[in-house]
């Protein structure tokens, strides 16, 4: 039974006011704590297997976001970008030699891609523009990916 205004048992509307304060104060907290959660995550990311079966993903566990394989049951987690810049939203190659990856390393986003063992990081675009999300044609010749270089967010596709 609750006991609200000093003690005292309410009754009728009273009694029903004092419950929908308290539940409203537990909807209020949940909520604050939710958020305050979200301030201090980032939703995953990883990118499909290539043909080798290994997962890309990005994290930030070193304190900047940063490439890593790991294989399908989460064992043999390798990191392969070692930077103070952050490394992010990797693509695997259909044949999965290659990632290709968005990074800050310029100042702005460009697309990077490396072999799959984090070998030969080669910047693709340079452009003052952020260029995000490379995704990799079917035949692995060209790579599409989103940039706002013209004033607003477009998909672009290079060789």
């Amino acid at each position: 039974m609750f006991f609200v205004n000093g003690g005292k048992r309410l009754k009728g509307d009273a009694r029903k006011a004092g419950r929908l304060f308290i539940v409203a104060v537990l909807i209020v907290a949940l909520v604050f704590s939710i958020g305050l959660a979200s301030l201090f995550t980032h939703p995953a990311y990883a990118a499909f297997p290539g043909s080798n079966g290994k997962i890309a993903f990005h994290s930030n566990r070193d304190g900047d976001w940063e490439i890593f394989v790991m294989n399908a049951d989460g064992s043999g987690q390798t990191q392969l970008t070692f930077n103070t810049a952050n490394d992010a939203w990797p693509a695997w190659s259909p044949d999965g030699s290659k990632i290709a990856f968005a990074s800050d390393r310029d100042g702005d986003n460009e697309i990077w891609v490396m072999n799959s063992d984090g070998s030969s990081q080669t910047q693709l675009t340079f452009n003052t523009a952020n260029d995000y999300d490379p995704a990799w044609s079917p035949d692995g010749s060209k790579i599409a990916f989103h940039s706002n270089r013209d004033g607003d967010w477009e998909i672009f596709v290079m060789n």
